[in-house]
């Protein structure tokens, strides 16, 4: 049975947002309550979806769904209980755009962010027997590549977004870890003349003046990166001097 009267809460406080310093507080609706009640044995199912549904078919969604799952821990090269939640933990941080795979950082805030999936991509990508997608990204991420840099997110060519002193890097090290898996000669040429771009690059030194765009990175003396810019932080720690 549905009791369609809707209910206002007022002012709600979302903790985590408040610490970072996001719109924390906020009015939600709830526009109706469902009863309903199960004899022994009984199921019942509460689909929301974002277009109509003609038959709602539960049993095969969730046969689908423990396939996919089950298909996820037999790929995982590692075997044991431990190593099944691995799989499955490990596969949540997946998702497809526009076809194409690529590692979401974290909800509701992040998006598909170039940096962090390069990071995390020995871990829970080529570790995890995952190979095809893993070149499929760091392929994907060779053709962002821009004066040496790297941009914020896959699906962003806006100049503001190349701001990252330390993704360049990420990169080599995820490509190197992929080669050590796979010795993928043919990846490995591929690669080969993004890696040689970074290289120059940063020895060349890269300096935007553009305010919005604001930044300069180049290889000291000493062989050590240098990078600094009033506007942002340039690193995963996302801080600057004078914040």
């Amino acid at each position: 049975k549905v009791y369609p009267d809707g209910y206002w809460y007022k002012n709600l406080v979302y903790a985590h947002e408040e610490e970072r310093e996001l719109d924390y507080q906020e009015d939600l609706f709830s526009p109706c309550q469902f009863h309903t009640e199960f004899a022994l044995g009984e199921q019942a199912a509460l689909v929301f979806s974002d277009r109509p549904i003609q038959h709602i078919e539960l049993d095969k969604w969730v046969k689908q769904e423990c396939a996919a799952r089950e298909k996820t821990m037999e790929n995982f090269p590692v075997k044991g209980t431990f190593a099944k939640r691995c799989a499955l933990a490990a596969d949540q941080f997946f998702i497809r755009v526009n076809g194409e795979s690529r590692i979401i950082r974290g909800y509701p805030w992040f998006d598909d962010a170039v940096r962090e999936a390069l990071m995390s991509l020995p871990g829970i990508g080529i570790a995890a027997g995952r190979l095809e997608e893993s070149k499929s990204m760091l392929l994907a991420s060779a053709a962002l590549i821009q004066n040496g840099l790297l941009p914020k997110r896959f699906s962003s060519s806006d100049p503001r977004e190349y701001d990252s002193a330390d993704s360049s890097f990420w990169f080599i090290w995820a490509a190197q870890k992929y080669w050590e898996a796979t010795k993928d000669i043919e990846f490995l040429k591929q690669i080969k003349p993004h890696v040689e771009k970074i290289v120059t690059a940063f020895q060349n030194g890269i300096k935007e003046t553009d305010p919005k765009s604001q930044l300069e990175i180049r290889m000291d003396t000493d062989g050590l990166i240098w990078a600094a810019s009033n506007r942002c932080g340039l690193t995963w720690m996302n801080s600057k001097a004078g914040d």
